[in-house]
């Protein structure tokens, strides 16, 4: 439950511009106004009752809702956007929901609005939690002391309370039926709105979805998609010098950290080390992040056998980029909201009368371990409770409502589904699809969770469009992964570990490898940011970042890149700048440290190298160390990804 919230991915592009207009549709009972800043949408405030059993507190809760109306004619049906989480608004992707839906907007009106609990609908909050962003991982203590201070409405946050409040709007914006659009957490939502108002549903689009019975509390799909993810990472011998099975490395590894935690210095973008230990949730959340940047999966089966060897760098410089990942794409999620819904919606492992923390941790501890050997592989069963059930021992007990037995209904349905996604994997969509007859699969190769927002291809939108206009729909064909999501090698240790460049001294000929490895490292650690500068698309990307063994470096906007006593190799130093963006690819390092031979390189424009190392000249032609041409050449192809990628209407 760490990091488990789902988001909605959005790219905001140019947008086609239409009027918001405030006349009602057929029944309606919501006074629409102009949105203040937009002539597109419409807005309204509409209440609904904070309690819809009448068991508990009075008061109502004022969902904020957009509307933009179909330019012509005078719709009965509506297009609503379901949001992930639980816990984040919808409303802020308003604009790129215009973008995204295009066409066919133009006969169906679009209405959105923030669910209960999250941004302008009455955001929920709680002080114990204050001071947690995303989804970062409080004690449970601190769970439980948010649900005190919320009080006695701790249970009015849950899925079925969102599924009245749509058919609440529905009714009083007058249509007849809906189109639901859902995306990770919004699918649960939208499932148990068709299964409770089947005659109000016109079609489903569900993308990255839950099971419909809600996610089970140790979340085994997850790791039955993590052992399938890392065999396909390594198959056909792509982890080649690294494992031959990269889960029995993370099994071994898992179970020695679950002891002793890995121990390291993590670098920050101005050079300065901060001590860090790596324990099992770590490992864990890095391959959960990968399902937002499937790139940071590459360097896994390497950081792993790294860290088996005794180097645990590579893992704790891979776990802060997955850190900074994640809370990236986490950061809009409502704390209390999420853990509000999540611990009212999934029952724990546990007996009803059961409300102590600790009897409930040891429940939960005894149900993991009754399941079948190896179902949390290629972690544990002290992992997959906290994980899943532990965040929540300490909620209060309030009896959920029943949940939607009826079967869903047979309307036209189609659902996305990330490959490499792990934490609503494809086993869950083919789950939902099987239920719905007429339903249409589409999984996307090459993709993790949030499949219109993080696709590398057009198939996905062009599938949406497809299905959205009543036009066959094709699915997206198999690809091999780009060369950013293949696995790297070992990183270097130490400077023994290289091999030396032939005819050379072994010190200076280990020491121009070290420092053209260093550059190909610091490199593709900026590719993002630089392909971003070439494409023109802006970039919330980091400029600068911290060495794997010190120093640091930057990348200004001009597109040159500066080396400040950066180490990628034990006791290898590079200092210097290097022109990315100019047409030729020049630069000069300088080298040191107490392992290397000290001087000077020259990168030379056609990939060669040249300069002197403790006196020795050094010369070595193109295509021996090819580095700076491959490294240009996979900024020009990532630049290209990003343009193609700025072209797609993304979710």
């Amino acid at each position: 439950m760490r990091r488990s919230a789902c988001r909605l991915l959005l790219l905001l592009g140019a947008l086609a511009l239409g009027v918001a207009t405030t006349a009602p549709a057929a029944g309606a009972q919501i006074n629409w106004t102009t949105c203040a800043g937009t002539i597109e949408f419409a807005c309204a405030h509409v209440p609904v009752p904070l309690d819809r059993s009448g068991t508990g507190p009075s008061g109502t809760i004022e969902l904020s809702v957009r509307r933009r109306r179909a330019p012509v004619g005078d719709e009965s049906d509506a297009i609503v956007a379901l949001a992930g989480g639980p816990g984040q608004a919808v409303l802020p992707l308003a604009h790129g929901l215009l973008e995204l839906l295009g066409p066919v907007l133009a006969d169906h009106d679009l209405l959105i609005f923030d669910q209960r609990g999250t941004g302008q609908s009455g955001a929920l909050k709680c002080a114990a939690l204050d001071h947690y962003k995303g989804l970062q991982s409080p004690p449970p203590s601190r769970v439980s002391r948010c649900a005190a201070q919320i009080g006695p409405s701790v249970a009015d946050y849950s899925t079925l309370a969102s599924v009245a409040d749509l058919e609440t709007l529905r009714e009083q914006a007058g249509y007849q039926k809906l189109i639901l659009y859902a995306t990770s957490y919004g699918t649960l939502v939208a499932l148990d709105y068709a299964r409770l108002y089947p005659s109000h549903v016109e079609a489903l689009v569900l993308d990255s979805t839950l099971p419909p019975s809600g996610e089970d509390p140790f979340g085994l799909s997850t790791y039955g998609a993590m052992r399938r993810i890392l065999g396909q990472l390594c198959a056909n011998h792509a982890c080649r010098g690294i494992t031959d099975n990269p889960v029995a490395n993370l099994q071994r590894l898992d179970a020695r950290v679950r002891v002793h935690p890995l121990r390291a210095v993590v670098y920050n973008g101005h050079g300065i080390g901060h001590r860090v230990r790596i324990r099992e949730g770590d490992l864990f959340d890095v391959l959960l992040d990968g399902d937002f940047d499937l790139p940071l999966r590459a360097p896994f089966p390497a950081a792993v056998r790294s860290a088996l060897a005794g180097d645990n760098q590579p893992m704790a410089a891979l776990n802060a980029a997955a850190n900074a990942s994640g809370a990236g794409s986490d950061a809009d999620i409502d704390v209390a909201l999420f853990y509000a819904t999540s611990c009212q919606d999934t029952p724990g492992p546990w007996t009803a009368t059961t409300t102590s923390p600790a009897a409930r941790l040891i429940q939960a501890t005894a149900a993991a371990k009754a399941l079948p050997t190896n179902s949390f592989a290629p972690f544990d069963v002290s992992t997959a409770v906290d994980e899943g059930p532990a965040m929540c021992t300490g909620w209060p007990t309030v009896p959920p409502a029943a949940a939607p037995t009826a079967p869903l209904p047979n309307v036209p349905t189609l659902i996305f589904s990330g490959a490499e996604d792990t934490r609503t994997p494809t086993a869950n969509a083919r789950a939902v699809a099987s239920q719905i007859p007429d339903a249409r699969l589409i999984v996307v190769p090459n993709t993790g969770h949030s499949v219109l927002g993080t696709s590398p291809t057009v198939c996905p939108g062009n599938a949406l469009d497809a299905f959205l206009s009543v036009k066959p729909v094709k699915p997206c064909p198999a690809e091999p992964p780009p060369e950013v999501n293949r696995p790297t090698a070992i990183d270097p240790a130490h400077l023994r570990d290289l091999r030396p460049v032939a005819d050379l001294p072994p010190l200076v000929g280990r020491t121009v490898t070290a420092a053209v490895q260093t550059f190909g490292y610091v490199v593709e650690g900026f590719a993002s940011a630089f392909a971003s500068l070439l494409s023109g698309e802006s970039s919330n990307n980091p400029t600068n970042a911290g060495g794997l063994r010190g120093g640091w470096a930057d990348l200004t906007p001009g597109g040159t890149l500066h080396l400040h006593g950066f180490s990628f190799v034990g006791g290898v130093n590079v200092s210097g700048s290097v022109a990315l963006a100019s047409d030729t690819v020049v630069g000069t390092l300088r080298v040191g440290g107490r392992a290397a031979a000290h001087g000077t390189l020259v990168l030379e424009a056609d990939g060669g190298v040249h300069g002197f190392l403790d006196g020795v000249y050094v010369q070595v032609p193109a295509g021996r160390l090819d580095v700076v041409l491959r490294m240009r050449q996979a900024l020009l192809q990532r630049a290209a990804e990003l343009r193609l990628e700025a072209t797609n209407r993304l979710f």
